[in-house]
């Protein structure tokens, strides 16, 4: 299982409030990163990890509301699954 980070780099009229406003195709995009999972080596359930993307320290979020709103949904989320709701 795997994905690639991308991030498109917005110029100064972009919208960084409103994920239903789409970017125009020629804004440049940059492949950032690659995470692989092949294996699970110590076999324990991977279901305890809580990211919150609009706390990250070395990053700096959008005004995207969606985004905001959404912290607390996986805070829900991750109660649920560590008490196997």
């Amino acid at each position: 299982m795997g994905f690639k980070l991308n991030i498109q780099i917005g110029g100064e009229n972009d919208l960084t409030d409103d994920p239903t406003t789409a970017w125009s195709e020629d804004k440049q995009v940059i492949t950032i990163g690659h995470l692989m999972i092949s294996k699970n080596r110590k076999c324990v359930k991977i279901h305890y990890c809580l990211i919150q993307p609009i706390f990250l320290k070395e990053s700096e979020c959008s005004e995207d509301r969606i985004l905001h709103f959404r912290h607390s949904a996986y805070a829900v989320s991750y109660e649920r699954r560590i008490n196997n709701q």
